[in-house]
């Protein structure tokens, strides 16, 4: 079981926007007993996909040691994918440093930003960038 579920967690990770260093960690530190431990969450990710895609990538970062999930998850995927929308570099950097301290009250706009952009309604996006912007007070139009 082992030999299947590290490289899914890796490839699941990654896909979701996790760095390639954290997902081989995770890989690394992911023992038998670690994985009996955890087979529930590790098993959502790999095979099923979370309901709450954010929450069981808390899960995972908590019960793997990897970090800091919005440090080294949350923060780096929104500006990467601020970039990618054509936000200035600088201003992408601002809203990266300012998460930790405003994740709780973003995390459903959040949750629809990394998770649900790509096949949801371009609007719910737009909005919850939106929404985003105005509370970590980013001056700009979105």
């Amino acid at each position: 079981m082992e030999e299947l579920v590290k490289p899914g967690l890796k490839r699941k990770l990654v896909s979701y926007g996790v760095s390639e260093a954290l997902a081989c960690k995770a890989m690394e530190v992911l023992t038998p007993e670690k994985l009996t431990e955890l087979k529930g969450t590790v098993v959502t990710v790999v095979f099923t996909g979370p309901a709450d895609p954010l929450a069981t990538i808390e899960q995972v970062f908590t019960d793997l040691g990897l970090g800091d999930v919005v440090i080294d998850f949350v923060a780096p995927v929104m500006q990467k994918k601020l970039k990618a929308l054509g936000v200035d570099a600088a201003v992408a950097q601002k809203v990266g440093e300012s998460l930790p301290s405003k994740m709780e009250k973003l995390r459903p706009k959040l949750q629809t930003l990394i998770f649900e952009s790509a096949s949801g309604d371009p609007g719910d996006a737009l909005q919850s960038l939106q929404d985003v912007f105005k509370v970590l007070e980013i001056e700009g139009d979105v």
